[in-house]
């Protein structure tokens, strides 16, 4: 008596695995793309931003009013090259009664202003600031800030100074900081 079976050779093993891996990538992606909310967001002003939520479907509704500015580009601009960073982190490690962690602390950014620009975008991701305290400076020199606000699609704080940063001088943004940060779900 024979063995009866299913065999296949290695390189048939092989392709069937990049097979399904392929398929199961594919179907990911699809997944994906067609649950994935889109916000519309429509700046009121400076300072404050409204984002409405709606699942995406074949028909979108297109976004009539879009925000203009460099915060809406996907990536941050090349407009500051940054030197270095400093962080000082002073974690809270009890929730407080909002099922939050609190933690303080000051974060400072030494960079090479590459092109005049009056905006600062640094990256902000899961964190609610519920006290800020931004200083920047040019040399040494307090330039005053304009305005600040928050563009949730990109995660971006966006730091608005009253005057154009001078290219190739150093500037420094010192934010001290009283924040929450938003348990892992």
């Amino acid at each position: 008596m024979g063995d009866s079976g299913f065999y296949l050779s290695k390189s048939r093993i092989i392709i069937l695995v990049v097979v399904v891996a392929l398929l199961l990538l594919i179907e990911g992606l699809l997944i994906g793309l067609v649950a994935r909310p889109t916000c519309n967001v429509v700046v009121q002003d400076e300072t404050t931003t409204k984002c409405t939520t709606t699942k995406s479907s074949t028909a979108s509704t297109p976004i009539t009013e879009a925000p203009t500015g460099p915060w809406t580009a996907f990536r941050i601009s090349h407009d500051h090259l940054p030197i270095s960073y400093n962080i000082d982190i002073r974690p809270v490690l009890e929730m407080n009664a909002d099922g939050k962690y609190m933690f303080y602390g000051t974060s400072s950014v030494t960079f090479s202003c590459e092109t005049a620009t009056k905006y600062i975008i640094l990256h902000s991701r899961k964190l609610i600031y519920t006290q800020s305290q931004v200083t920047l400076t040019e040399n040494g020199n307090n330039i005053p800030m304009k305005s600040m606000m928050y563009y949730k699609p990109n995660e971006f704080m966006v730091f608005k100074s009253e005057n154009l940063c001078e290219v190739a001088k150093l500037h420094d943004i010192i934010i001290k900081i009283a924040t929450q940060r938003v348990p892992h779900s």
